[in-house]
């Protein structure tokens, strides 16, 4: 071992380069990047799923509980889930459903309200221009 390269940092490992990977070209197994979730509002990451892949996020069950200006709010959510899917390298498309929920409020002073039925779904695109694979 030469005594100049005894403090060197061991280059970096290459890239391959994945941009000819799409939905229906998919990234092949050995090129895969560690899994990473992204539950909105629970934890939101910039990295999108490998082209070509689909990605199932779900809970079989959730609950929230909230105190704000004398108002107590619960709420519970069923089998919420997120799909995610690898369009190409850098863009993802996503619908995030909760398929039932139930919210309480109890204010200070007042009657209990009750609401429930389906919730909210949420479709959105993400676009990552350099970080995916280790980039800037």
């Amino acid at each position: 071992m030469c005594a100049g390269l005894a403090g060197a940092t061991p280059p970096a490992p290459e890239r391959a380069d994945k941009s000819a990977y799409t939905f229906f070209n998919p990234t092949p197994d050995a090129l895969l990047r560690e899994l990473t979730t992204d539950r909105p509002d629970a934890t939101e990451s910039p990295l999108t799923v490998d082209a070509g892949r689909v990605q199932l996020e779900t809970d079989l069950a959730s609950m929230t509980r909230n105190r704000l200006d004398g108002v107590r709010t619960a709420a519970w959510e069923v089998a919420p889930f997120n799909l995610r899917l690898g369009l190409t390298q850098g863009f993802e498309l996503g619908v995030a459903v909760t398929p039932w929920q139930r919210e309480t409020e109890q204010p200070r002073v007042g009657p209990r309200e009750k609401r429930s039925g389906f919730g909210d779904t949420t479709v959105r695109g993400k676009l990552n221009l350099g970080g995916n694979d280790g980039g800037p």
